[in-house]
């Protein structure tokens, strides 16, 4: 009787188990708990992964890409960046070096250029 009902507890963990895998591959979990974040299911991995990624993922509907974009969108509103963590990356970008982007978030700030402050940085 003991090896029936392990048996049994033992197939309705799997199942249960099952049932919750399946849930996270398709998508079902992140659509019930962001109704109105309508991304395609290949990019709720990118959701909410500490890096802003731009694009739909970066919209009210879905929480600035689940917060990840809320300091860029602070620091750089008029800024259109296809890919926001381009931005302040350590790199000159020169897609991002205008006024809009704080010219790559500083990276691309240039020692004769008039908006080299007096501070030494580049805004």
């Amino acid at each position: 009787l003991r090896p029936t009902i392990l048996l049994s507890l033992f197939a309705a963990m799997i199942g249960m188990y099952m049932f919750v895998v399946s849930g996270q591959l398709s998508g079902e979990y992140f659509y019930q708990k962001h109704r109105n974040c309508d991304i395609p299911k290949d990019l709720i991995p990118f959701y909410g992964n500490g890096e802003c990624d731009g694009g739909i993922l970066n919209r009210f509907q879905c929480n600035f890409d689940g917060g990840d974009c809320e300091m860029y969108n602070i620091a750089f509103p008029l800024c259109n960046a296809a890919v926001p963590s381009k931005i302040s990356n350590g790199e000159c970008d020169p897609e991002y070096d205008k006024e809009e982007c704080g010219f790559d978030g500083g990276d691309c700030c240039h020692g004769e250029d008039e908006y080299l402050k007096t501070d030494g940085l580049c805004h």
